[in-house]
C-alpha cells in the first residue's frame, strides 16, 4: 500500500509534539491510519481515537 494512502500506518503520538510530547518514547505512540492520525490533529483525546478497524 502506498505511504500516502488514507488508510496507510501511521505513528500517532498520545501527548501531541507541539503539546510537549517526546518524539521517541515508546509509551507516547500508537499506530494510527493516516486519515485518523491527521483528523486528530494536536488534540489529545477525542471519541474518534477510540474505534479500532484493526488489530495492529
Amino acid at each position: 500500500m502506498d505511504a500516502r494512502h488514507p488508510f496507510g500506518f501511521t505513528s500517532d503520538h498520545l501527548v501531541p509534539l507541539s503539546r510537549g510530547g517526546q518524539p521517541l518514547d515508546p509509551a507516547n505512540a500508537r499506530p494510527a491510519h493516516r486519515r485518523c492520525n491527521s483528523s486528530r490533529g494536536n488534540r489529545t483525546t477525542t471519541a474518534k481515537t477510540e474505534r479500532r478497524s484493526r488489530q495492529w
